[in-house]
């Protein structure tokens, strides 16, 4: 077993000495080449950027399409998957490991699903207790009467966010890497300095 594997010891997290570049998710680190991640395991995909040879990617009815020239068609998975390894943007694998590519890399993990279920029982102002005061913390508001919907915890040293839902009261998502550049949830992140 590696102790920095996220997927094995999710409690390597919590340790505040560890750094972005230490840590493994399934075996896969940051930084390393994409052709690392098991094509099998993948179930979707996801795009952030304009795709290569496509007008525009959309979801509709379960399924992913594209139009190219104003001629739409379903979009495969296996052609997805090459896609993000070659244009960039987020492989999804049934445990719950999300790994962001750019230009061939793993930049970022999140942990979701299955995997971020060790996490969820920690309540409300227990963040802090299990991984340490954060270096900054984001709230996003949509009505100022109803409060924060989500709230971030960014810890630069170990490259974290973690995204609290505020309605559930739970972690909704953990992401390490390249954090700060490209937002998950389409909450602008602010780059710091």
């Amino acid at each position: 077993m590696n102790i920095y594997d996220i997927a094995s010891n999710p409690a390597i997290l919590c340790d505040a000495g560890v750094k972005a570049g230490d840590f493994f998710l399934s075996g896969v680190r940051l930084g390393d080449p994409c052709g690392k991640i098991s094509a099998g395991d993948v179930y979707d995909t996801g795009f952030y950027t304009p795709i290569k040879g496509f007008d525009s990617l959309f979801w509709r009815d379960g399924k992913t399409y594209g139009t190219r020239n104003g001629v739409e068609r379903e979009v495969k998975l296996d052609e997805r998957i090459g896609l993000v390894m070659e244009n960039g943007g987020w492989l999804m694998l049934n445990s719950g490991a999300r790994y962001r590519i750019e230009k061939g890399l793993v930049v970022e993990f999140r942990i979701d699903d299955d995997l971020l279920k060790k996490f969820q029982q920690i309540k409300n102002g227990g963040i802090e207790e299990f991984f340490g005061i954060p270096d900054e913390v984001e709230e996003e508001i949509i009505d100022p009467f109803d409060g924060p919907v989500s709230r971030a915890y960014i810890y630069r040293g170990r490259m974290m966010r973690i995204s609290w839902d505020c309605g559930a009261g739970e972690i909704d998502g953990i992401n390490i890497g390249d954090i700060i550049s490209v937002p998950v949830s389409g909450s602008a992140y602010v780059p710091y300095a």
